[in-house]
């Protein structure tokens, strides 16, 4: 195990003072990076000493919204934090090799389309210089972390892809994580004012009556309040993915969450005529 992951464990204690440990070994981190870190452990150690306190339902107990506050990835952050920080250097040389003209974001659903529908994400690179930011178990409040921390900076993209909140149901309450995508939309407008958002209903998970089924259809109800005409679009394209009897079948998503390449297939033809809108097709 190496030095990280040590320090890493150490933060189970949900002691405070376990923090002068984990923090000042790493001598050749930048001091602002340093400082954004110490703030992320300081919430992460909060958040466990909540839990320690009010039991497994901890944040439905307390008064704070995890879902707004920007933390990365803690429970893998060496890799998390690899992995994000990789997808900025990639992002950065296409960006200046061809102006990125359209950005996706999430979680894993996102995040597998490179791999799961490669025929379709390479026509999307070559089309519109397309960057997936998606990163596999990001929650709303991870997303917000990466977008103050250079994700987009400098990037002027039309159209911005983004679905997220799936991995918030069993954290969050449905109007936690409306709060959460609220601010990640307003985050992005920031960073990218001239792009058109287009906030994509979370995909539908699971069994009819689960926990997750019934948690994403009660955000999906309040989504549609974030719809702003002419800078966000909001699209639900969910029953696409369902069977005639509400169930999702194993060609379409064989886990119920994660599409296969005939998952991404109806996903891409859900929104080509949004990508057409924003890049007409060439005449022949």
């Amino acid at each position: 195990m190496g030095e990280f992951d040590q320090a890493l464990r150490r933060i189970n204690c949900n002691c405070r003072t376990c923090l002068v440990g984990v923090i000042f070994p790493f001598k050749t981190m930048k001091i602002a990076r340093l400082l954004n870190l110490s703030l992320s452990l300081t919430v992460f150690v909060a958040q466990n000493e909540m839990s320690a306190a009010f039991g497994a339902d901890s944040t439905q107990a307390v008064t704070g919204n995890t879902a707004i506050v920007p933390v990365p990835r803690m429970d893998k952050l060496p890799q998390w934090t690899a992995n994000f920080e990789g997808r900025l250097q990639y992002a950065e040389k296409a960006n200046n090799a061809s102006l990125v003209q359209v950005i996706f974001d999430g979680d894993s659903i996102t995040d597998y389309f490179r791999d799961r529908a490669k025929e379709i994400w390479q026509s999307y690179e070559t089309k519109y210089h397309a960057i997936d930011f998606g990163i596999s178990g990001d929650r709303t409040e991870n997303v917000l972390y990466r977008l103050d921390h250079g994700q987009a900076k400098g990037m002027h993209p039309k159209l911005i892809f983004l679905m997220i909140g799936h991995n918030n149901i069993m954290r969050n309450t449905p109007e936690q994580i409306f709060d959460g995508v609220s601010a990640i939309i307003k985050k992005y407008q920031e960073v990218c004012p001239d792009a058109v958002i287009v906030l994509q209903a979370t995909f539908p998970s699971k069994e009819p009556g689960s926990k997750y089924r019934a948690g994403i259809a009660a955000l999906n109800r309040l989504l549609p309040k974030l719809a702003q005409k002419g800078r966000v679009i909001y699209t639900d394209f969910g029953d696409k993915f369902l069977s005639p009897d509400g169930t999702i079948s194993k060609e379409v998503m064989p886990d119920g969450t994660h599409p296969t390449a005939l998952g991404y297939k109806i996903w891409a033809t859900a929104i080509q005529p949004i990508l057409d809108q924003y890049f007409p097709p060439s005449a022949p």
